[in-house]
């Protein structure tokens, strides 16, 4: 072969190769025998292809038994490879993390590997604790490990289904009740262990349990923004875990609460309680010192201090953490989880509120999550299609001959417009709601996916016919998604079912046409939908795609068909494809 030729051929081997080295390692059985020999196979561990590699991790669990290794040697090599298998885990997350819902079929394959790898590595810790609980003398004085390993992976479950977006089936949950009444029963809640990834903080049992309750506070239900907010989120949990005490009894049992009840306090009367039921138990949290800590930075952030001096995780944005602080005080330690308004029937709702009763009426939603998907808002919400463009005088040619030979098509045109966009249009469930806001859910099927900050319009199916004008249609912003997974309860589809939280925005849209004017509209004079929301007088709010917003910015409205002059205001929200903006009509 001409050497020109060969090397154009190189790549092409070497990405063949690689994939047979990695099929090859998904299929091996280590030979690791102790901690030694853990270190020597972690040397050759493949860390460039994170798949191997997490395969490689569950390959060295099943060689386990097939080595038949005593739980000493077990725990050894555990602890040996706990530092690369977090890195590991961190890598082979961003297959899984923060996707659209529901997942794709190979993203949620990597998911349950990882979290059945993680069930893996508990139930191999919760077997030494138990023959160290049971009395074997090289296992004994490691118990509080064991518990305190087993706690923190449960811990790596929930935070990996929540990254996910997949819904808690409370296992994990349970788990962790069983490893705290363990570690109650032989004295070790509260004995601290080291831990190997952070060498100057040592956890215990009781610690990761209290980190665990914080945790599913803040998932998928709290409202939490994925990414930057929700890790900020899980790295203060984990660093203010011991600001919590908590007591706990079995949901089943009958009898009156009394002051015994309650986590022990030196001032009673200012104590702070947060209760939870989760896993089958009742927990009573005293989070008076978390409350002052949260009250405190607040205060200081609104007196300008940075949040370098507050002693903040270095993950909190420099800017918005007040208001990242405000959300976890809700969260974590208001008794109504931090909502305004509590959740009520729809005979108490306003009358400009669409939601139908729970669970007896269907919604049309127009996600905003495609091509085209302002339009198909236009279209829900008004029952017409978005022609600005058409009524400008930007009629094209073939739009042209289209009328002179059809003369009256333009009915069959609109007509084709209404059928284009209802076809993004999906149905979906009310569960509940309150007066600002409510949690919906659908199956899977066609739909498209979801992620939060996305601008939903809804209306009820009653009134979503073609040519309505019903005044009220609703806009919202999808706040948080979860799966639920097949047969899970309260589920009555067998197919997997999506749940989301929205918030309802500015009341009564109204469709309009913008475009940009002066020096900014060149080679820009078509018009794009947008809505315009509120009262009459100045100081409404505008919803346009992305990429409008600019402080100080003029533009033209098309209102029906008469043209005005506006200015941008403030930035009210921003959503992933959506901003609200305070506007104002210039004289």
């Amino acid at each position: 072969m001409p050497v020109k030729a060969w090397r154009n051929s190189a790549p092409a081997i070497v990405v063949e190769v690689n994939m047979l080295n990695s099929e090859f390692l998904l299929n091996q059985r280590p030979d690791v025998g102790d901690a030694h020999a853990a270190r020597a196979w972690l040397r050759e561990l493949p860390l460039t292809d994170t798949r191997a590699a997490h395969h490689a991790l569950e390959s060295l669990l099943d060689a386990f038994d097939d080595n038949a290794l005593s739980l000493r040697k077990r725990l050894d090599i555990l602890e040996t490879v706990r530092a690369q298998r977090v890195e590991i885990d961190a890598q082979y997350a961003r297959r899984y993390v923060d996707k659209p819902l529901p997942l794709a079929e190979a993203e949620r394959a990597a998911c349950t590997h990882a979290l059945s790898l993680w069930q893996k590595l508990e139930t191999c810790y919760w077997q030494c604790a138990c023959a160290a609980a049971a009395g074997d003398g090289t296992l004994r004085p490691h118990l509080a490990l064991c518990l305190a390993r087993a706690a923190d992976l449960a811990c790596e479950r929930i935070k990996g289904a929540l990254r996910a977006g997949q819904a808690l089936d409370g296992s994990a949950a349970a788990a962790l009740a069983q490893y705290a009444s363990s570690a109650r029963v032989h004295g070790v809640l509260d004995t601290a262990v080291p831990d190997s990834l952070h060498p100057k903080h040592g956890v215990t049992v009781a610690s990761v349990q209290q980190r665990a309750l914080l945790l599913s506070l803040a998932g998928a239900g709290g409202g939490l923004l994925p990414g930057r907010e929700r890790e900020c989120a899980f790295e203060l949990a984990t660093v203010w875990e011991t600001k919590l005490a908590v007591n706990w009894m079995l949901s089943g049992l009958t009898r009156a609460l009394t002051r015994e009840d309650l986590p022990p306090a030196a001032d009673p009367a200012r104590q702070r309680i947060r209760i939870v039921h989760q896993g089958g138990q009742i927990y009573f949290m005293d989070v008076t010192a978390l409350s002052r800590s949260l009250r405190k930075r607040i205060h200081l952030l609104g007196l300008g201090k940075g949040t370098g001096e507050l002693k903040l995780p270095a993950s909190f944005p420099a800017s918005g953490a007040d208001k990242l602080l405000t959300r976890l005080h809700g969260l974590w330690c208001a008794e109504d989880f931090g909502r305004r308004t509590p959740r009520t029937t729809l005979a108490a709702l306003p009358a400009t509120l669409l939601m139908p009763a729970p669970g007896t009426a269907d919604l049309t939603v127009a996600p905003c999550s495609a091509a085209g998907a302002f339009d198909a808002m236009v279209c829900l919400i008004q029952g017409e299609p978005f022609t600005a463009n058409e009524e400008a005088g930007t009629t094209s040619r073939s739009r042209f001959n289209e009328m002179f030979v059809f003369q009256g098509g333009g009915h069959m045109r609109r007509d084709r417009q209404v059928s284009e966009a209802q076809q993004q249009f999906e149905s979906w469930r009310s569960l509940d709601h309150s007066a600002g806001g409510a949690r919906i859910g659908r199956a899977h099927g066609a739909s498209a996916r979801c992620k939060p900050g996305q601008l939903f319009a809804l209306r009820s199916t009653a009134r979503s016919t073609a040519r309505s004008t019903d005044s009220t249609a609703q806009l919202a912003e999808l706040r948080w998604c979860a799966e639920q997974p097949a047969g899970a309860a309260g589920t009555a589809s067998a197919a997997n079912v999506l749940e989301a939280g929205i918030e309802l925005l500015a009341p009564a849209p109204t469709a309009v046409a913008v475009r940009l004017t002066g020096i900014n509209a060149t080679g820009a004079q078509r018009w794009t939908a947008a809505f315009l929301c509120g009262g009459v007088a100045a100081g409404r709010v505008l919803i346009t795609p992305q990429g409008w917003y600019k402080p100080g910015r003029t533009i033209e409205i098309l209102i029906g068909k008469e043209t005005q002059r506006w200015l941008l205001g403030p930035l009210k929200r921003r959503g992933i494809d959506f901003e609200m903006i305070e506007v104002a009509r210039t004289p």
